[in-house]
């Protein structure tokens, strides 16, 4: 078989992913002939609303919630939002002359998302935060968690699969560390909180997302990684937990998320979510099985490349551990050479990655995780990330073109020093 060298690859599937045919397909009739707002009285807009309801069903049966706690949003970062401004605004309501203020508690490698919202509601003098530290594999140091929770804390987030070098927390580790301190605590025995939060994005099409099994009280989702539409999003809240609502207006979502819901975008997430679910083992699997032929191939390449020009060490170094990193991310510390450029010079060799998430990047600012991992000197990084019709072949290639690429550069800079 002819092997097109010149195809254009690409590997940033944890920015963005192609829609599922079978999503596309159920999300058809209602952008066009069955069109109708779920809000209106009429038989088409209350038969538009049986089918938002079925979809809120489909969803709580894979998140193990009731479907009434199955709050739709317009993407991963609103139902971030949604979370973290809705728990302090309850928090805030519920205490109106607390002679303190509540405290977050999140690792040091959250979503942009997350961390400006902290930050926002910092200075606004709304929360007190803290970063809970990794280790340098990226994994949340639960002696850490433990010596931070106190009686102030209201809420412990943290992402199950980070979105840049794939680390894989111990959600259920937090939790029990969590648990202890309410039983051990000075609070009043009736108070729910700390809470946990986790933002799941990148885990729904390899890990279970169930909260129970997880052990988590609010869950963010989306589709955009999955094989379902962007734009839309999912905030799963366990029972007895009160979010106050951050948009009003209309009413809708039983009152917590006012808009007219997007009837055939939540079609689509509640189909990606269902089928990545069904199909997360051999998912994972199969994305193991690639990036670990990535990490073999490069691995060779970059030994080489260090002999060659007599290096220290690798002018790339992998990030995290790959027992513990999602099968579907592979990011590198530059070493001497810039992340941007790597990433510039594939695309035009025809090799799309990223040099960090796309969110961050759109800021210009140095990934946060590598200063979180005590990667504070080095010169950015990359990120290879798979889909399951990525394939070895596409690998070898792209591989081939990095190895070439950052030879060049190794080269140009030891000519110019």
């Amino acid at each position: 078989m002819f092997w097109n060298k010149n195809k254009r690859i690409y590997l940033d599937y944890a920015a963005a992913a192609p829609v599922h045919p079978h999503v596309m397909q159920s999300m058809q009739p209602y952008m066009t002939q069955l069109f109708y707002n779920p809000s209106a009285l009429y038989k088409e807009g209350c038969n538009a609303r049986s089918v938002v309801e079925q979809a809120r069903h489909d969803i709580a049966k894979v998140v193990d919630v009731e479907p009434r706690n199955i709050l739709f949003t317009n993407g991963g970062t609103e139902s971030i939002n949604q979370a973290i401004r809705g728990i302090v605004s309850a928090w805030h309501r519920n205490n109106p002359d607390a002679e303190h203020l509540p405290e977050i508690l999140m690792s040091s490698l959250e979503h942009k998302a997350l961390r400006d919202t902290v930050e926002d509601l910092i200075e606004k003098g709304l929360i007190v935060a803290h970063d809970i530290p990794v280790d340098s594999d990226g994994v949340i140091q639960l002696s850490k968690l433990e010596d931070l929770l106190n009686n102030r804390t209201i809420l412990v987030t943290c992402m199950l699969v980070n979105n840049e070098i794939g680390v894989i927390q111990p959600l259920r580790d937090i939790a029990k560390k969590i648990q202890h301190f309410k039983k051990h605590s000075l609070r009043d025995a009736r108070s729910y909180y700390p809470l946990l939060h986790t933002d799941a994005i990148q885990a729904s099409h390899i890990k279970n997302i169930s909260m129970k099994h997880n052990r988590v009280d609010l869950m963010t989702l989306s589709s955009a990684k999955i094989g379902g539409p962007k734009a839309i999003g999912v905030l799963a809240i366990a029972d007895n937990v009160v979010v106050d609502p951050i948009i009003t207006g209309g009413g809708q979502e039983n009152g917590k998320r006012s808009g007219t819901e997007n009837v055939p975008y939540i079609v689509g997430l509640a189909q990606a979510l269902v089928i990545a679910q069904k199909n997360r083992e051999k998912n994972d699997a199969y994305l193991t099985t690639i990036r670990n032929y990535a990490v073999e191939r490069l691995g060779d390449e970059l030994k080489n490349l260090q002999k060659k020009y007599a290096l220290e060490s690798a002018p790339l170094q992998c990030l995290g551990n790959d027992a513990i990193s999602a099968s579907h991310i592979l990011a590198y510390a530059c070493s001497g050479i810039s992340g941007e450029h790597i990433v510039i010079e594939m695309d035009a060799a025809n090799v799309a990655i990223s040099s960090q998430s796309a969110c961050s990047v759109s800021s210009g600012d140095v990934p946060h995780v590598l200063y979180a991992l005590g990667h504070d000197s080095v010169d950015g990084m990359i990120r290879l990330s798979f889909g399951t019709d990525t394939t070895k072949r596409d690998i070898e290639t792209a591989i081939e073109k990095l190895d070439h690429i950052v030879d060049k550069l190794v080269a140009t800079k030891k000519r110019f020093s």
